[in-house]
């Protein structure tokens, strides 16, 4: 858990002293100023509206990892996320396990 000096006054976040992850995609209120993209057409980027949050959420893995087809290119993005091997792991184990709609 990194301790992120705030950036927005706690106007997004509630937190005026740090940055806190907000919404179902966890985002933080720099990297949701800069991906954070209105998905459902009602006018606000929210980053607790779960189509805001998903389509904002691959904007920002699919430019930070490349080619997500890859191996590295998906290992790449997920870290960039959550710079820890073991998220990264339970990630890659969740995402295989829903991908055959089964329960990790």
């Amino acid at each position: 858990v990194a301790h992120i000096p705030d950036t927005d006054g706690g106007v997004m976040d509630g937190d005026p002293e740090f940055d806190r992850a907000m919404g179902p995609m966890q985002f933080i209120p720099e990297t949701w100023v800069h991906w954070g993209v209105d998905a459902n057409g009602d006018g606000v980027a929210d980053p607790d509206n779960i189509d805001d949050a998903a389509l904002s959420a691959a904007r920002y893995l699919c430019n930070r990892g490349g080619d997500l087809r890859t191996a590295e290119g998906w290992r790449t993005a997920i870290f960039a996320y959550n710079l820890s091997g073991d998220y990264v792991d339970k990630v890659r184990e969740h995402a295989a396990a829903y991908s055959v709609a089964v329960r990790p």
